[in-house]
């Protein structure tokens, strides 16, 4: 089985920004509870907390990124993320 793939890729369809590396994680609260891929499959998450994305000025925190260890990529919630940018004050 290949390792998870480091990368961090937008989903548009994506309700969460989610992760399966436990070090992506800044700190780390231990869960139990599964999320529904798009396959429809439920897989488990084991923990969750903050998450840097990182970028070539300044990385990002994405807010409750849920470890979920069966996931083949990370995952970066477009509609999330886009909300959490209109709440920003200017």
């Amino acid at each position: 089985m290949a390792p998870p793939d480091e990368q961090w890729y937008m989903d548009t369809g994506a309700t969460s920004h989610m992760t399966a590396n436990r070090g992506n994680l800044t700190s780390y609260s231990n869960i139990s509870n599964h999320v529904t891929i798009g396959s429809g499959n439920n897989i488990p998450v084991i923990g969750h907390d903050n998450a840097l994305l990182p970028n070539s000025q300044t990385p990002s925190t994405l807010n409750h990124v849920p470890h979920a260890p069966k996931l083949i990529k990370n995952l970066v919630s477009v509609r999330k993320q886009f909300y959490f940018l209109s709440k920003v004050p200017t």
